[in-house]
């Protein structure tokens, strides 16, 4: 399947990361680049572990565009993990 456009670049990329990922909380695409036959994506992935923490890492990853395999792929840890407390108002 080929793909086509920057959209159905970031569609596949979303679709990676979640098939590595479980608990996916956010993905945010900062860059995607064409090359000769290949996109280049880059962004950050939030996701959570153990329902506390929330684990933020960098990722680039490069599809081919042709028949939309994932050719390369990399992930930085850019901080520790932070926890997540629920709000409580008080009045």
């Amino acid at each position: 399947m080929a793909v086509k456009g920057a959209a159905e670049a970031e569609e596949k990329a979303k679709e990676t990361l979640k098939e590595r990922h479980t608990n996916v909380f956010r993905i945010v695409i900062n860059k995607v680049d064409r090359t000769n036959n290949s996109w280049l994506i880059q962004g950050e992935i939030y996701y959570k572990r153990l329902k506390l923490f929330i684990i933020k890492r960098k990722f680039k990853l490069e599809i081919n565009a042709e028949n939309g395999k994932l050719i390369t792929y990399q992930e930085k840890r850019t901080s520790k993990a932070s926890i997540t407390l629920p709000s409580i108002s008080v009045s």
